[in-house]
């Protein structure tokens, strides 16, 4: 299922849009803590372009990608599909292992393990996985661009929508969107909130 948003702003991305993606994710979340923490154990020199590689083609398979029109923002969304078990997906996770290794892998399971317990059982959802705005466009309302066509159209059909931040900034901008904090998790300097919206 796709989320289907008719807006001037936003277009959906597809592979052609992977740089564009990259580009932005990677500038975006250079130094943020979670990401930090995510691949800190990793000894590769690349890291940051092997998890960014890994989650884009990730959502590519199985979720949406909208990207501003002017390429400066981008949102990633998940939904409760479960990926296929392909060819693409064994290629995919074997090379995360390789080049980030077992305790970086191991990190990366537990966390989409903490994500996915605040999310319903045996019923639809949308979860913000990623979103990222070029640090010279911040400020400039992007992120509403691209997060408001999607509340309001899971608000319409009443489907619970999630998302989770280690930037503690980004917490009171989420609650003036509706979301409240229904858990907190501490992870060495990093605390994680998880986000619902209210839907109200």
């Amino acid at each position: 299922m796709k989320l289907k948003i008719d807006n001037a702003n936003l277009r959906l991305a597809n592979r052609k849009d992977k740089p564009t993606i990259k580009r932005v994710l990677i500038e975006s979340f250079k130094n943020d803590p979670c990401i930090k923490w995510l691949i800190e154990q990793s000894r590769y020199k690349h890291k940051l372009d092997v998890i960014m590689d890994y989650t884009i083609d990730e959502t590519l398979e199985n979720g949406c990608i909208y990207v501003t029109n002017d390429n400066l923002a981008v949102a990633m969304w998940k939904n409760e599909a479960k990926e296929r078990f392909t060819w693409n997906f064994i290629k995919r996770n074997l090379l995360f292992l390789f080049k980030m290794g077992v305790p970086c892998v191991i990190r990366n399971l537990k966390s989409k393990a903490d994500s996915s317990r605040q999310f319903p059982k045996r019923q639809k959802y949308w979860y913000l996985y990623t979103i990222g705005v070029l640090p010279e466009a911040q400020g400039k309302g992007l992120a509403s661009k691209l997060m408001n066509p999607v509340i309001e159209v899971c608000k319409s059909l009443k489907t619970p929508l999630f998302l989770e931040t280690a930037n503690t900034q980004n917490v009171e901008i989420y609650r003036k969107k509706g979301f409240v904090v229904t858990e907190t998790l501490v992870h060495k300097a990093t605390t994680i909130f998880y986000m619902k919206h209210s839907l109200s």
